[in-house]
């Protein structure tokens, strides 16, 4: 499963912040990288949308990524490779003003891409930069969203069926949804609940999708446009 690095370095330039990654998301950056070559120019705006509404849910499960790997042509290997890289990249342009190719000699320098990767690069770049105040929004709205509590971050679900038996016969069939609720954290959940449950806990967060549709829409006319 894909996870997404977002460098909160205190660098002031673009080579102290690619300089100061870490090993780890060094590889995972050059990795990624390296399958922008096998994606059309014209998917790019695709892939960054794919990426700006993962940054936003914060969130992505092996059914989500085999849609993605679908809908660019890549594969899954290819997909779980390249969007964290993609989600770093707009960390590490927002909030400042450099240039694509300022960017892509950096990374070349840095060791982050290979020469042979140099225009698709740049070219990814070009179109990540023409979106940047959109990108910069939604990872600024997904960071503060998240402060201070665990997030969630993926939700499993199965369905069983319970049975009771009497006189050696099946009396009686319940089916139950078993669910593993992730956070970004430590702390995970694992629980039960029948059709009913399942029934309610849908009414309750259909109830507040519409207080937060609600809520977004004042903080927009009250706050946002003053």
């Amino acid at each position: 499963m894909p996870t997404f690095s977002f460098p909160s370095s205190p660098a002031t330039t673009l080579e102290e912040t690619l300089l100061h990654l870490s090993p780890t998301l060094k590889t995972s950056l050059k990795q990624g990288f390296s399958f922008l070559s096998k994606l059309p120019e014209q998917k790019y705006d695709e892939l960054l949308a794919v990426v700006q509404e993962i940054i936003s849910v914060r969130s992505l499960n092996s059914a989500g990524l085999e849609k993605i790997a679908t809908k660019l042509g890549l594969s899954k290997n290819a997909v779980s490779n390249l969007v964290p890289s993609v989600a770093t990249v707009i960390s590490i342009l927002s909030g400042n003003e450099e240039k694509a190719e300022q960017f892509v000699q950096t990374a070349i320098k840095e060791k982050l891409v290979e020469e042979s990767d140099r225009s698709a690069l740049l070219k990814f770049i070009e179109t990540t930069v023409r979106q940047r105040g959109s990108l910069e929004r939604t990872l600024e709205q997904a960071t503060i969203s998240s402060r201070t509590l665990p997030s969630f971050s993926n939700l499993s679900t199965s369905i069983d069926v319970r049975l009771a038996f009497k006189d050696g016969k099946i009396k009686i069939a319940v089916p139950v949804a078993v669910l593993h609720l992730d956070t970004d954290s430590d702390q995970e959940i694992w629980l039960q609940m029948n059709i009913g449950q399942v029934e309610k806990v849908i009414e309750e967060l259909q109830e507040t999708l519409r207080h937060l549709q609600e809520a977004e829409q004042w903080a927009e006319k009250n706050i946002l446009s003053k």
